[in-house]
């Protein structure tokens, strides 16, 4: 089976594998994915533990394996049996695991069978000890950004032939006709992030960056997309600054782009990523996105030109000092626009998806 035979109309049966499908980027990446493959006429399947708010959202003709969470040896065990099982009974040609652990238990529950295990790299993770003598042992390994490629060659030795940087994507939401909306400044900066309430988001250096904004005489508002372990503290964090009435935490939405229409840029104070979908979405909307550099963050973002590049362990001040010289400059508009054209020419879901078949292809070959 070769690439031009794909491309030519050949099916592939594809089976993609997730610890579950919560609402984050890694699991939006696989139902973008499946969406994509489908419509070009593929078989689907996705495993993962059942439970997920966004089950409802994998395609319904795609077939569905729900088990109980992965946790422990027994876990383990479990999902090594199921994943044997499956891919001898419903004939998977490929399985497209997209955590480090699901890709070595599924190449230790392949041995034996001619079925490659691609392996979706969606983060930075330190190259200790045991993390190199176990991750990344897929036959094919996509890289969401420059800097995870270079992490899989530099620190974990993994050779290049096998390494594949392919950006992540997400839905041009122009396509279905919505209509466009400009951000408005004028009377008020409104501020939305988004992603999970964990440490390395850093949230609550999104909140003080909004209180630095308040201080320098900004009617600055904001509000935080997401749900996670840090709720109650950073909760917390809100109530003592004096924050309730300018800072919400409304939880997870299926309503993200429409608050990303809403405010006038996306901030991400994280402190470690890959390539977050969160800045493509915002650049997909014209909005000015602000973001560390860090993981592959400028593999879209150029400081000045289609974003806000800062460096990941600058403070509050700084940044909000950042946004308010593009405030000042009345730049936030021609930074949204330029991310767009970035957005249209470099982060297709159709792009994506036809150099993951090909990956597929690759793996297919060498198996």
């Amino acid at each position: 089976m070769r690439m031009g035979e794909i491309r030519g109309g050949a099916v592939m049966r594809v089976l993609h594998l997730n610890d579950d499908l919560e609402i984050g980027g890694v699991e939006r990446v696989v139902l973008n994915l499946a969406r994509q493959l489908e419509s070009r006429g593929h078989v689907v399947g996705v495993l993962a533990a059942d439970g997920g708010d966004l089950w409802v959202e994998v395609p319904m003709s795609a077939k569905q394996y729900r088990l109980a969470p992965r946790e422990g040896v027994r876990g383990s065990l479990m999902w090594f049996m199921a994943l044997r099982r499956i891919v001898r009974d419903d004939g998977w040609q490929v399985v497209h695991a997209h955590q480090r652990g699901l890709a070595l238990l599924a190449r230790l529950a392949l041995v034996g069978r001619r079925v490659p295990v691609v392996e979706h790299v969606h983060s930075l993770f330190e190259a200790t000890f045991v993390a190199r003598l176990l991750s990344f042992r897929g036959q094919r390994l996509i890289a969401c950004g420059s800097e995870v490629g270079a992490m899989l060659e530099g620190r974990f030795h993994r050779p290049r032939s096998r390494i594949a940087v392919i950006a992540n994507a997400v839905p041009d939401p122009w396509e279905s006709g919505r209509q466009r909306c400009a951000p408005s400044t004028k009377n008020s900066l409104n501020i939305v992030g988004i992603g999970r309430l964990a440490p390395e988001k850093d949230p609550v250096r999104f909140v003080q960056v909004v209180l630095s904004l308040r201080k320098m005489g900004y009617n600055c508002s904001a509000k935080w997309l997401g749900d996670g372990p840090l709720r109650d503290q950073v909760a917390d964090f809100v109530s003592a600054m004096g924050a309730d009435e300018f800072v919400e935490f409304p939880g997870s939405t299926s309503e993200v782009s429409r608050e990303i229409e809403n405010a006038s840029l996306v901030l991400l104070t994280s402190r470690r990523e890959g390539l977050p979908l969160t800045i493509l979405e915002g650049m997909s909307l014209s909005r000015a996105v602000v973001t560390p550099d860090v993981g592959s963050c400028r593999d879209v973002v150029t400081d000045g030109e289609t974003g806000i590049l800062f460096d990941v362990s600058a403070d509050a001040d700084t940044i909000a000092s950042r946004i308010a010289a593009a405030v000042r400059a009345g730049k936030l508009q021609a930074l949204g626009e330029a991310g767009r054209r970035r957005f249209v020419a470099d982060c297709s879901l159709d792009v994506m998806s036809q150099k993951v078949i090909d990956q597929y292809v690759l793996a297919i070959d060498a198996v």
